[in-house]
Protein backbone atom coordinates (compact mmCIF):
# COMPACT_ATOMS: atom_id res chain seq x y z
CA UNK A 1 0.00 0.00 0.00
CA UNK A 2 2.47 2.24 -0.91
CA UNK A 3 0.55 5.03 -2.45
CA UNK A 4 -1.49 5.55 1.24
CA UNK A 5 2.58 5.41 3.15
CA UNK A 6 3.16 8.47 0.35
CA UNK A 7 0.34 10.08 1.30
CA UNK A 8 0.26 9.79 5.05
CA UNK A 9 3.98 11.04 4.79
CA UNK A 10 2.88 14.00 3.16
CA UNK A 11 0.51 14.56 4.70
CA UNK A 12 2.75 14.46 8.54
CA UNK A 13 5.29 16.65 7.20
CA UNK A 14 2.14 19.37 5.68
CA UNK A 15 1.12 19.50 9.24
CA UNK A 16 4.41 19.74 11.19
CA UNK A 17 5.21 22.28 8.46
CA UNK A 18 1.63 24.29 9.45
CA UNK A 19 2.55 23.52 13.05
CA UNK A 20 6.26 25.52 13.03
CA UNK A 21 5.14 28.61 11.14
CA UNK A 22 3.44 31.46 12.36
CA UNK A 23 3.46 33.06 8.63
CA UNK A 24 1.44 30.89 6.65
CA UNK A 25 -0.69 27.69 5.89
CA UNK A 26 -0.35 25.76 3.87
CA UNK A 27 -3.02 23.59 2.22
CA UNK A 28 -3.15 20.17 2.08
CA UNK A 29 -4.52 18.49 -0.99
CA UNK A 30 -7.02 16.12 -0.47
CA UNK A 31 -6.72 12.33 -1.22
CA UNK A 32 -8.92 12.18 -3.62
CA UNK A 33 -7.23 14.79 -5.61
CA UNK A 34 -3.88 12.45 -5.73
CA UNK A 35 -5.79 9.57 -7.05
CA UNK A 36 -5.67 8.60 -11.14
CA UNK A 37 -9.10 10.43 -12.54
CA UNK A 38 -10.75 7.14 -13.29
CA UNK A 39 -9.87 5.48 -10.52
CA UNK A 40 -12.27 7.10 -7.96
CA UNK A 41 -15.02 6.56 -10.40
CA UNK A 42 -14.64 2.96 -10.49
CA UNK A 43 -13.89 2.82 -6.60
CA UNK A 44 -17.20 4.30 -6.00
CA UNK A 45 -19.18 2.77 -8.34
CA UNK A 46 -17.82 -0.41 -7.17
CA UNK A 47 -16.24 -0.51 -4.13
CA UNK A 48 -18.50 2.46 -2.26
CA UNK A 49 -21.68 2.49 -4.08
CA UNK A 50 -22.33 5.74 -3.98
CA UNK A 51 -21.66 8.39 -6.83
CA UNK A 52 -18.64 10.02 -6.84
CA UNK A 53 -19.49 13.54 -5.05
CA UNK A 54 -20.81 11.73 -1.93
CA UNK A 55 -17.61 10.19 -1.36
CA UNK A 56 -16.06 12.41 1.56
CA UNK A 57 -12.49 12.59 2.66
CA UNK A 58 -13.02 10.15 5.42
CA UNK A 59 -14.21 7.82 3.27
CA UNK A 60 -11.15 7.54 1.55
CA UNK A 61 -8.82 7.35 4.06
CA UNK A 62 -10.97 4.59 5.56
CA UNK A 63 -11.25 3.23 1.91
CA UNK A 64 -6.97 2.37 1.36
CA UNK A 65 -6.39 2.32 5.36
CA UNK A 66 -8.81 -0.76 5.49
CA UNK A 67 -6.41 -2.49 2.35
CA UNK A 68 -3.53 -2.12 5.46
CA UNK A 69 -5.17 -4.78 7.58
CA UNK A 70 -5.11 -8.54 6.53
CA UNK A 71 -7.52 -10.37 7.65
CA UNK A 72 -6.53 -13.96 8.12
CA UNK A 73 -9.95 -15.48 8.27
CA UNK A 74 -10.23 -14.79 4.74
CA UNK A 75 -7.42 -16.39 3.41
CA UNK A 76 -8.87 -19.53 6.00
CA UNK A 77 -12.05 -19.68 3.93
CA UNK A 78 -10.31 -19.22 0.74
CA UNK A 79 -7.71 -22.19 1.40
CA UNK A 80 -10.78 -24.46 2.49
CA UNK A 81 -12.16 -23.66 -1.22
CA UNK A 82 -9.71 -24.20 -2.93
CA UNK A 83 -9.35 -27.90 -1.58
CA UNK A 84 -12.80 -28.30 -2.44
CA UNK A 85 -11.82 -27.50 -6.68
CA UNK A 86 -10.51 -30.55 -8.38
CA UNK A 87 -9.45 -30.51 -12.46
CA UNK A 88 -10.12 -32.46 -15.11
CA UNK A 89 -7.07 -33.38 -16.69
CA UNK A 90 -8.63 -36.04 -19.24
CA UNK A 91 -8.57 -34.77 -22.61
CA UNK A 92 -11.93 -35.00 -24.58
CA UNK A 93 -10.34 -35.41 -27.56
CA UNK A 94 -7.64 -37.78 -26.61
CA UNK A 95 -9.99 -40.82 -27.87
CA UNK A 96 -10.21 -39.53 -31.17
CA UNK A 97 -6.82 -38.98 -32.15
CA UNK A 98 -6.47 -43.13 -30.88
CA UNK A 99 -8.99 -44.08 -33.53
CA UNK A 100 -7.61 -42.08 -35.76
CA UNK A 101 -3.96 -43.90 -35.75
CA UNK A 102 -6.02 -47.20 -35.74
CA UNK A 103 -7.99 -46.82 -38.83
Amino acid sequence: MSFMDSYLVYERRIRSLNAGTKLGQLRLMPLSSCIEHKTPLRICDYELQRPELEATEEMWKVYFLKGRRSDTRDYARLAAAMRSLTMNTKLWWSGIGQNLVEA
